[in-house]
């Protein structure tokens, strides 16, 4: 049994190594904020399920990230615009996988548009 522990670690190391753990970190990140956004909010009620999972991304890659060498109204203005992009990638990812009837393809697809709502500077 010990032997198959080490194995198992050796085997995340060398994934680590390969991928950059900055990569497992951020999916962890993602798998944990949105489950529990989905324990804790109704897929039927989209609109209140829709704010859950923002603010899940949110807690999980920062959108509302505050740049010091922005002024504030600018930083409101991207922060609002990060979260109203991350409301419609929701939307468009629903479209095409209702996370009622299949939550696994849903949280799989917004997982693959990530990219379209990380902050950029």
């Amino acid at each position: 049994m010990a032997e198959a522990a080490n194995q198992m670690e050796l085997d995340l190391d060398d994934a680590a190594a390969v991928f950059g753990s900055a990569a497992f970190v951020e999916r962890d990140q993602f798998v944990y904020f949105v489950t529990l956004a989905r324990e804790l909010g109704d897929p039927a009620d989209w609109p209140g399920f829709r704010s859950e999972l923002v603010a899940a991304l949110n807690a999980a890659w920062g959108l509302d990230t505050i740049w010091s060498d922005l002024p504030d109204q600018v930083q409101r203005e991207r922060t609002a615009t990060r979260l109203q992009r991350a409301q419609e990638i929701l939307d468009e990812v629903r479209q095409q996988h209702d996370p009622l009837c299949d939550w696994d393809r849903f949280a799989s697809s917004l997982w693959t548009a990530r990219h379209r709502l990380r902050p950029t500077p």
